[in-house]
C-alpha cells in the first residue's frame, strides 16, 4: 500500500480478491494508436551511429571507473 501512495492520484486500480486478501492492480489504459512517421522524429541524431561493440566498450569503461 505504501507504493500506491506514491503513484499519481489519477491512476485507476482493479482490486483482485486473492482469497487471503486483496491485490490492487493498475488498470491498463490503452494508448492512442500511433504510426512510425508520427514518432520517428525523436530518433534522429547528428552523432555517429554506435555499434554494439561501441556500447559494450563504453559500459565496461564506465563500470571499471565507477567501481575502482
Amino acid at each position: 500500500m505504501q507504493e500506491l501512495r506514491l503513484m499519481d492520484q489519477i491512476q485507476e486500480f482493479i482490486i483482485v480478491d486473492t482469497g487471503g486478501g486483496v491485490l490492487p492492480k493498475l488498470k491498463k489504459i490503452p494508448f492512442k494508436e500511433s504510426r512510425i512517421k508520427d514518432v520517428a522524429s525523436c530518433l534522429s541524431s547528428k552523432d555517429k551511429t554506435k555499434t554494439l561493440d561501441d556500447m559494450e566498450a563504453t559500459i565496461s569503461k564506465r563500470a571499471r571507473s565507477k567501481y575502482k
